[in-house]
């Protein structure tokens, strides 16, 4: 069994880590509104511990030391905001037939990954799906990390991702 009276710190400097960061600006956030935030994410987190106003503001001083606390307002965190990603370019749709077409033929013949050639791959394309053209599924392998050519024997290969 756990002492709730030390895991009740313990959940608020969790809360204080994950939604919040250090800032320089000067702008102040207000401590009640601070507060039941963190009651609310108690509540969303079922821990079922409250801590008291100045047992907050303590762990928030030994959370962020560079906080201060001043007139009912914590000034010196931030909200923490999640990174904008760029979005992912989508692929042409050669390169998804050939990995499609790829894909379908290491399905049918297990193993054939660690030999096969362009022909044999060629082989199971169907005539209703795009064509794909011998110097276009050559370009492809070449152009790709995963499958190299064997110098001397030219047949392909996929590399062992372990």
């Amino acid at each position: 069994m756990f002492n709730r009276s030390k895991y009740r710190t313990v959940a608020a400097a969790k809360y204080l880590g994950a939604k919040w960061m250090k800032s320089d600006t000067k702008s102040g956030i207000p401590m009640l509104d601070l507060y039941e935030s963190y009651r609310e994410w108690i509540t969303d987190n079922a821990t079922g511990c409250d801590l008291d106003m100045s047992g907050f503001a303590k762990k928030i001083k030994d959370v962020f030391p560079d906080a201060s606390i001043k007139d009912g307002g914590v000034v010196g965190i931030a909200p923490k905001v999640r990174r904008e990603l760029p979005p992912i370019p989508p692929k042409p749709q050669i390169e998804r037939a050939i990995e499609g077409l790829l894909t379908i033929f290491f399905h049918t013949y297990p193993g054939s990954e660690h030999r096969f050639s362009v022909r044999q791959v060629l082989s199971e394309l169907r005539p209703d799906e795009s064509q794909i053209t011998e110097e276009q599924l050559v370009d492809y392998l070449t152009n790709s990390d995963l499958y190299f050519q064997h110098p001397s024997k030219g047949y392909w290969l996929r590399e062992w991702r372990g």
